[in-house]
């Protein structure tokens, strides 16, 4: 069974916005081998003609780091596991099972470095679903996690017993609502402190009910604040999408590269306009420059960096983790990508940005913007490598200082989300 840690409630917020305050799950032990006798793992619905029943740990994380999977499928003819791990889920690479004489199928995978993987078992070709599974924003796939052990999966673990609260809300946005969560630190309802704030962009359907299912944002920020490596801070996570859109849809958010110019730029000024006074009014707020920041991840990352650089004014810090910039209107010319993957495919992924039409789009951003940090991260492993490389000359070329970062063996996922946002949070409100 999964342990549950509940944040704070937010009691007092309730004085201040009308909107809803749930707990927080931080996980303090990732999945563990389910033991129901009578838990079943099924097929997602693709119509799959068996169902089985999965021996009591499907997986086991050995001493070596090495990681042994099983399970009982006795009328499969194959059984294949593929994972996070490189070469795994986005790459499309499987490994076989071995079938014994009892119907239970096995392989060993690794050792695996410390962090959190994710893993899917395909039977006879049906991608079967764990008993805890999920699916996954940017696969799609119903998938399971486990913890291999040590300092790296540590950090996105529930490791302090002092948690954040989460409150969900939202404020009108253009044509439509803007959902988003907020995250105070701990002691914020026990104190009259202000802090900074950080807005959060973040692709792939990560809005921020998911943000600690698939980055586990909010346990690096109680990790992180506990340890006392970052600034406690206020933290807002805006949903990708406005209700009913798809996460790379034509949204009052980001558009997917669909949206007219001045819409784009419209949807961009909207967190100017509409999240920030929201937040400095209901939270307390350092609200000023200096102490309030935005990033984010692929395309709504690299429209809220565009929020963040025509606002020089507003936002001393930007960031950006693995930039969908080519979304931008206008912008994106179609290349020949030198990493492809076939399940990431998309106008952000198979697209490089000419940089004078992006440029035209936030002349703002200048030497002259005196940024305290403007961030950029990618995987090594991602076609957006490309795009990376040309923001860093444009940047360059601007006279701006910034901070660039690649991050070894990492691909467009989750994963890459967290990577990245440990790397940014600590070099935020110095």
């Amino acid at each position: 069974m999964k342990k549950k840690v509940f944040h704070g409630v937010a009691l007092r917020a309730l004085a201040v916005i009308c909107s809803t305050i749930i707990t927080h799950q931080a996980i303090a032990d990732l999945p563990q081998p389910a033991n129901d006798p009578h838990a079943q793992m099924h097929d997602g619905g693709k119509g799959g003609k068996h169902q089985w029943a999965p021996p009591p740990k499907p997986f086991e994380v050995l001493p070596d780091n090495r990681v042994v999977f099983t399970i009982r499928a006795p009328q499969a003819s194959k059984v294949e596991v593929q994972g996070g791990w490189p070469g795994g889920i986005q790459g499309d690479s499987r490994v076989e099972l071995t079938k014994g004489e009892d119907g239970t199928w096995s392989t060993t995978v690794g050792p695996l470095a410390s962090d959190i993987w994710h893993y899917q078992f395909i039977v006879d070709g049906v991608k079967a679903m764990p008993e805890f599974g999920r699916k996954s924003p940017q696969t799609g796939l119903a998938t399971d996690e486990f913890a291999v052990p040590g300092a790296n999966a540590n950090d996105f673990t529930a490791q302090s017993a002092a948690r954040g609260s989460v409150t969900y809300t939202s404020v009108p946005f253009m044509d439509s609502q803007k959902r988003f969560t907020v995250y105070t630190p701990p002691g914020y309802f026990q104190s009259d402190a202000r802090y900074p704030v950080l807005y959060l962009t973040m692709g792939g359907a990560h809005d921020g009910s998911r943000a600690n299912e698939d980055a586990f944002v909010f346990n690096l920020l109680d990790n992180m604040i506990a340890d006392k490596r970052i600034k406690p801070m206020i933290v807002v996570i805006l949903d990708p999408d406005a209700p009913g859109g798809s996460s790379m849809g034509n949204s009052s958010f980001h558009g997917g590269g669909n949206q007219t110019s001045e819409k784009y730029v419209e949807a961009a000024q909207a967190i100017v306009d509409n999240v920030v006074p929201f937040v400095d009014k209901s939270f307390r707020t350092q609200a000023d420059r200096e102490h309030r920041a935005i990033g984010g991840f692929s395309s709504p990352g690299a429209q809220g960096f565009m929020a963040g650089a025509r606002n020089p004014d507003l936002f001393a810090s930007i960031g950006t983790f693995s930039g969908g910039f080519p979304t931008w209107p206008g912008v994106g010319m179609q290349i020949e990508s030198k990493l492809h993957y076939p399940r990431y495919t998309g106008p952000d992924l198979n697209r490089v940005p000419d940089m004078k039409k992006l440029g035209a789009y936030i002349p703002q951003l200048n030497a002259h913007a005196n940024m305290k940090l403007v961030f950029m991260s990618v995987g090594s492993d991602e076609p957006l490598i490309q795009t990376f490389e040309l923001m860093k000359n444009f940047l360059n070329e601007r006279g701006v200082k910034y901070h660039a970062i690649v991050e070894q063996g990492e691909i467009h996922d989750s994963r890459n989300i967290r990577v990245s946002l440990r790397n940014f949070l600590p070099l935020l409100f110095k």
